[in-house]
């Protein structure tokens, strides 16, 4: 049974899937993985703040601009996990014409309990087993957070059990929601 959401927005014109960068997000719920992705949307399309290029629904941007496809739900409850799949998102370089697939996926510490938590897990390692040469881990973590939580133990622990060794050499980490001092 796949939790993979399709590639890329609907007139995506991708070469070959297979020699393309695949970095997987991976954090709490909450942390910011579909705002990040939102973020390399605009980045990758040429989006400014007054012309802001959405590939995830949120609360404050109801709508996808790039008709990229998602699983997010609850968008105005802030209470609630979001993502419930893990999706991926291809973004093209426009001046080196070179793709990279991101991997979105559902939040550790999900809102809805322990059983949803070991089933976003699953979907995980299903869609990393599925992209085949992960090239990449990025893991964002809640800067405000002080101290490392059990549900990153888990995340580390998932990693350290799932993933080959040396993309363990490549892993990004990227606080979020913390303040310039």
């Amino acid at each position: 049974m796949s939790h993979l959401n399709s590639v890329g927005p609907l007139d995506d014109h991708r070469t070959s899937f297979n020699n393309i960068p695949k970095i997987l997000l991976i954090g709490e719920t909450g942390v910011g993985k579909s705002t990040f992705i939102n973020y390399l949307c605009n980045y990758f399309n040429n989006g400014s703040l007054n012309n802001l290029k959405i590939a995830v629904p949120c609360k404050y941007h109801p709508y996808s601009t790039e008709n990229y496809s998602h699983s997010e739900s609850n968008l105005y409850d802030v209470t609630q996990s979001k993502t419930s799949d893990c999706t991926q998102y291809i973004f093209t370089d426009s001046t080196t014409n070179k793709q990279y697939l991101f991997l979105d996926t559902p939040g550790l510490s999900d809102t809805r309990g322990t059983e949803q938590n070991e089933n976003n897990i699953n979907k995980m390692i299903d869609a990393i087993t599925g992209l085949g040469n992960l090239t990449s881990v990025i893991i964002l973590i809640n800067g405000s957070m002080n101290r490392l939580t059990n549900h990153l133990r888990t995340i580390i622990t998932c990693l350290n059990r799932t993933i080959p060794d040396i993309i363990l050499e490549n892993v990004i980490v990227i606080l979020t929601n913390v303040k310039k001092t």
